[in-house]
């Protein structure tokens, strides 16, 4: 399941975000904090895809002498706890004044203003939970979330990707997954680069399985290990392939 936190001092609102969130994403969960301690709790037991924060939270019973904390500030928290610096934020607030704030504290990815549209409001969120970012050290798994499913793979299992018309198909020594509306480009994001290479406009490999490097023609190929498959270099590849390739198959191949 994707876990969604949503920070919303109003219970009436907060409802109907959850509900229509709910309905129209039914493989999420949301965990509801109507003040910022309520938040900070719950992200220190809980790992998180996504927070959906109001700004002003003038409302709620969150305050303390001299200050009240509001959504920015729980977002700058956030992001200093390890391993949110990637999460997505989205504000939902009905004033445009903390808009700047909100992006230059948080790095927030958008900033809604009240009353939302809710086809625009799914929209944005399901685009978000599929597409996730990662810093380098933790692409450990390929992530596709989709509407009836969520689908992770472990990167160092993957062979090869290949994409073909609207399809990618996601090689693994033991299955073949496919995908549909799911671009390469968005997929080599979530991949560790020390670990994948594209060699083709419609092909990334992984580079620890492969076994020979040869030229049929005028067309480079590759061979993995383990695999019938021959897959291609591209033209604008060529030169990138070649000169690693003692990186990818320790150079004993004779050109």
């Amino acid at each position: 399941m994707t876990n969604i936190l949503l920070l919303e001092d109003d219970l009436i609102y907060s409802g109907y975000l959850i509900n229509l969130l709910c309905q129209r994403l039914p493989y999420i969960i949301v965990r509801h904090a109507q003040t910022v301690q309520e938040a900070k709790n719950l992200v220190q037991t809980e790992s998180f895809d996504l927070l959906v924060l109001d700004v002003d939270l003038s409302n709620s019973k969150n305050r303390f002498i001299g200050h009240i904390e509001n959504g920015i500030d729980f977002a700058e928290y956030f992001r200093k706890l390890p391993g949110n610096a990637f999460t997505w934020i989205v504000f939902v607030s009905a004033h445009t004044s903390f808009l700047s704030e909100s992006f230059s504290r948080s790095h927030c990815y958008d900033y809604i203003i009240k009353p939302i549209e809710p086809n625009s409001f799914i929209g944005l969120i399901e685009n978000l939970l599929t597409y996730k970012v990662f810093p380098i050290s933790e692409k450990k798994y390929l992530s596709i979330n989709r509407r009836n499913y969520l689908l992770r793979i472990k990167a160092s299992d993957i062979d090869f990707i290949e994409i073909y018309g609207k399809q990618s198909t996601v090689y693994t020594k033991d299955i073949q997954h496919v995908i549909s509306r799911f671009p390469l480009k968005e997929i080599f994001k979530q991949l560790p680069t020390e670990n994948f290479i594209q060699c083709h406009r419609s092909y990334i490999v992984n580079k620890d399985k492969i076994s020979n490097i040869f030229l049929e023609g005028t067309c480079w190929f590759l061979r993995l290990h383990n695999r019938s498959e021959v897959i291609p270099v591209g033209k604008s590849y060529t030169n990138v392939i070649l000169n690693r390739q003692y990186d990818l198959i320790g150079g004993d191949n004779e050109f």
